[in-house]
């Protein structure tokens, strides 16, 4: 099924009935992503909408580069269009980013949130990212000498062997995009957060590391963190059962 947000033609689906939840995939997923969590979920007697963020899967992507606050305005557009009367909010990855921007743009439109091996902690390796820059930049005088074919195989030899930063190579259509968001992180504004909020995290995250989850967890008031023994980032990808489970025992463990 289709619906308009922001402008756009956005994909989407929805199963079960009861409590409302969206569902919000990472960078580079889609619609499929989350379909088995989808489906565990409204089987436990939630009414589950999962989407395919803008420029993933068959969902129209913008038409400029947007920031964290330009995704928030289209959730917030969605849910309403959509009739989601404050709904669960869940994100993993990169929706787990989104989802914290929208609650602190509009605090008062989801009954909880839920994040999944969240982005949005500001990295403690500074330097390195300091150097990779500085090396991206002679990256690109070097290549430029080099036929257009071969400057894409270099490009993408550089981003995963060397950065290695293989969302840049998921991002087609969107590069100034993760180049806006990837560099926007909320350390000083999570405390602002009242929503209850449940942060799940993989013991063996490699891409947000198990730190960033317990700094989520002591920055944000009324919130409870579950690591999860010996899993990496992909854990609703690849344990939907399992996570549904996390989620059902929470929410039941702590109603409204």
């Amino acid at each position: 099924m289709f619906t308009k947000a922001s402008g756009l033609k956005i994909e989407y689906s929805k199963t079960g009935k009861g409590g409302n939840v969206l569902l919000l995939h990472g960078w580079g997923g889609n619609i499929e992503s989350l379909s088995p969590l989808q489906e565990i979920l409204s089987k436990k007697g939630f009414s589950v909408v999962n989407i395919s963020l803008p420029g993933f899967g068959k969902s129209e992507t913008p038409h400029k580069p947007w920031t964290l606050k330009d995704y928030a305005v289209f959730l917030e557009e969605l849910i309403l269009m959509l009739r989601l009367k404050r709904p669960i909010l869940i994100g993993h990855s990169f929706g787990g980013k989104i989802s914290t921007r929208f609650v602190l743009e509009f605090p008062n439109m989801i009954s909880r949130l839920i994040l999944i091996n969240a982005s949005g902690i500001k990295p403690k390796n500074n330097l390195k990212k300091n150097v990779l820059a500085v090396a991206t930049e002679i990256f690109k005088v070097f290549a430029s000498i080099f036929p257009a074919k071969s400057r894409e195989r270099i490009k993408n030899f550089y981003y995963r062997y060397v950065v290695r930063e293989t969302d840049y190579l998921k991002s087609e259509g969107l590069k100034e995009t993760f180049k806006k968001v990837i560099n926007e992180h909320f350390d000083q504004e999570l405390k602002l957060i009242k929503v209850p909020t449940f942060i799940i995290w993989s013991e063996k995250d490699t891409y947000v590391p198990l730190w960033m989850g317990v700094k989520m967890r002591n920055l944000i008031p009324n919130s409870k963190l579950e690591m999860v023994e010996n899993e990496t980032h992909g854990l609703p990808l690849q344990k939907p059962k399992f996570t549904a489970d996390l989620i059902d025992k929470y929410l039941q463990e702590n109603p409204d």
